[in-house]
């Protein structure tokens, strides 16, 4: 044996009484005495206490996953053991650092906080022991993102063609919040994004505005959005024919200064002519229609009228508008029975003559 004395240290500073009573790095520094002579340091480890095993799960929570519903969905939890002290057990409560994070769109780590836990994350909660503690407890809390519902969307179903471009009204709202465009969901129309150069709904057709989820929300609501036609009324104009034998219109010609028939309710800059519009045979109707010189009550058959989708033909109303005027033969004033504006352009000479 040795006549030597020892001290004990911890990072530099002597331990009182020469009692370990704490996880970390210790040194035994052996000096030797009276004959002897020399110093020797010998370093010990005291490990911290592995906090494995120790976590605690509160109130029925747990570490299954759950569907975004708009408030906290953290777990419950506590770190402790069991320890008999002075011939009694008691319930301590390690030192530990919990961290909590989850990785974003752009793969970064987002550290939060424990009452952060709310979004459609995958969380991770890293439990590290810390002082007279050590080890570490790695646990994973996933809040999955809640689907859409045709009731989240209400979207103006129809609106008429004013030829200016339109877009419906959208109320976004789910049985949790309001639905934030952006974050909450994007909007589609017809299958693309919208965006500066998008071809905003104009004419009379069927649109379809898709909302897909994101952020929180998944899944993908189509709700149309309908342009109807607009009405457009159309007036018979008036007419004049010498008498030729045929019932009607047959051989009439359009009043000068007037035009076959009339529209109204056009929109905007939009303009027909009888260019654009195709007329079946038959749009003119004439009340108690005969042969006979006479004057006649005309009306349109609105049902003969076609054009683009952006318009619904249909008489001004019920009332005949129009008038055909049947005048006497031009045969009866000394002219042979040929072409009718002839004869009329001929008495007009007359008389102005």
């Amino acid at each position: 044996s040795f006549d030597v004395t020892y001290e004990i240290t911890k990072d530099g500073n002597k331990v009182e009484n020469g009692k370990i009573n704490a996880a970390g790095e210790y040194k035994f520094t052996f000096t030797e005495q009276n004959n002897y002579t020399g110093t020797v340091v010998v370093p010990f480890t005291v490990g911290g206490m592995d906090i494995a095993g120790m976590l605690q799960m509160l109130d029925g929570t747990n570490w299954d996953g759950v569907t975004y519903n708009g408030k906290n969905q953290a777990p419950k939890f506590k770190l402790s053991y069991k320890k008999v002290v002075d011939g009694k057990e008691k319930e301590i409560t390690p030192d530990y650092k919990l961290e909590i994070s989850y990785q974003n769109e752009k793969n970064e780590k987002v550290v939060v906080s424990q009452d952060q836990v709310k979004d459609a994350h995958l969380y991770t909660f890293k439990f590290d022991g810390q002082g007279n503690y050590s080890g570490n407890i790695t646990k994973t809390k996933k809040i999955n993102p809640k689907a859409l519902v045709a009731k989240d969307f209400t979207v103006t179903e129809s609106v008429e063609y004013t030829s200016e471009d339109q877009m419906p009204s959208i109320v976004a709202k789910s049985e949790i919040e309001n639905l934030k465009e952006g974050t909450d969901y994007k909007v589609l129309l017809n299958g693309a994004e919208i965006n500066k150069d998008t071809e905003l709904p104009n004419f009379a057709a069927t649109y379809v505005f898709s909302f897909v989820g994101q952020g929180n929300y998944n899944n993908t609501i189509n709700k149309n959005f309908v342009i109807t036609p607009a009405t457009v009324l159309v007036t018979a104009g008036s007419y004049e024919k010498f008498y030729n034998g045929q019932v009607g219109v047959a051989g009439a010609e359009v009043v000068d200064g007037d035009v076959a028939w009339t529209y109204s309710g056009l929109k905007g800059g939009d303009g027909i002519t009888d260019n654009d519009v195709v007329v079946a045979n038959g749009a003119l109707i004439v009340k108690n229609a005969s042969k006979n010189q006479g004057t006649y009550q005309l009306a349109v058959d609105a049902t003969k009228f076609s054009v683009s989708s952006n318009y619904t033909f249909v008489a001004a109303d019920e009332a005949y508008q129009g008038k055909l005027e049947i005048k006497k033969a031009p045969e009866t004033l000394g002219f042979k029975n040929e072409d009718n504006k002839k004869y009329r352009d001929m008495i007009k000479a007359t008389l102005q003559y």
